[in-house]
Order: structure tokens, then sequence, then C-alpha cells
């Protein structure tokens, strides 16, 4: 198999994979009503921003 079409999938799956585990991340924070980080972000300035998407 071509080696730069093989990198090629494997970096899409990847974004696919990593789209989907932030999701997940998201709902459970979500609901067990997680805090902040360090970033300051909280709870819902991240699900306005999510919204706008």
């Amino acid at each position: 198999m071509n080696q730069a079409l093989k990198f090629k999938w494997y970096s899409i799956y990847g974004q696919i994979l990593f789209d989907r585990q932030l999701n997940a991340a998201w709902e459970k924070v979500e609901a067990n009503k997680g805090s902040g980080g360090i970033d300051g972000e909280t709870i819902d300035s991240y699900r306005y921003h999510l919204k706008k998407i």
C-alpha cells in the first residue's frame, strides 16, 4: 500500500476518533456538573460556544 495514502487514512480516522472522544468527554463533564479547568473555561461558556458551531 502507498505509505502516503496509508498515513492520510490514519490521520483522518484519528480526527474522527478524536472528535468522538472529545464529545464523549464533554457529555461526562456536563452530566456530573464538572468544574472549569486551568484555562478558566466554565461549563456554561463551553456550552455557549458549542452551540455556535
